[in-house]
């Protein structure tokens, strides 16, 4: 009878542990098809949504390098051959200097075969500039601006450097002379870059309106030169 006893006990408990061993194969086989499910739909975000790029890093970080281009174009009554025998006088070179009334000074002059060398150093106005950079500034600065002129194709052209001392700018381009039917075009192509942290907006406005107007001094003086050495 006790035997009988044991083997339906027996019977009863593996009964209960096979259904528990079902239930734990139920459950894991819904866990590995919902983890299929959610990698699947992962997978299809990833390639609908590809992950955002970082954007570049600018280089100078903090700075303001501001670039202004001038170009200007002046009729002349005088032919490039005068105005190159105009040039190679000095005294000229120094009325040419005189006409944008700031006490600009020749510092090389010279005339050879090939070229004509000149190079006029002026002392920059403070009040040109921004109160802001003035204030550290330990003295006047300067700019002397660079020619060295050459006969090509019929006509005259040379670099134009305008060296500043004691300011983060620089201006370099050319001018061309080419002959017309009532003497000479000038044309003077220049690009002026300021690299001033927060105020280089504000020195280019107040330097390149200056060099617009030594150009068109320069070249309302030009219009005198219709004979050489005038």
């Amino acid at each position: 009878m006790q035997t009988f006893r044991n083997l339906r006990l027996a019977v009863r408990l593996g009964v209960a542990f096979g259904a528990l061993a079902l239930g734990l194969v139920i459950v894991a086989a819904v866990a590995l098809a919902s983890a299929g499910q959610n990698q699947s739909a992962i997978e299809a975000l990833s390639k609908e949504s590809p992950e955002p790029r970082m954007a570049p890093q600018r280089s100078n970080e903090g700075r303001c390098d501001v670039a202004e281009r001038i170009q200007r174009t002046y009729e002349l009554p005088c032919s490039p051959d005068q105005l190159l025998a105009a040039l190679a006088q000095r005294d000229v070179v120094q009325r040419r200097a005189d006409a944008d009334g700031l006490g600009s000074r020749i510092v090389t002059h010279e005339v050879s075969d090939d070229a004509l060398r000149i190079v006029v150093s002026t002392d920059i106005p403070l009040d040109w500039l921004p109160s802001a950079i003035t204030s550290r500034l330990g003295g006047s600065p300067t700019v002397e601006r660079m020619e060295e002129w050459t006969r090509h194709e019929g006509g005259l052209r040379t670099p134009l450097t305008f060296a500043f001392a004691g300011l983060p700018v620089t201006c370099s381009g050319r001018a061309t002379v080419t002959p017309t039917d009532g003497g000479g075009r000038m044309d003077a192509d220049l690009t002026m870059r300021v690299d001033v942290p927060l105020f280089g907006g504000a020195v280019e406005r107040a330097v390149a309106p200056r060099i617009v107007t030594a150009l068109d001094a320069e070249a309302a003086y030009y219009g005198t030169l219709s004979t050489p050495g005038r």
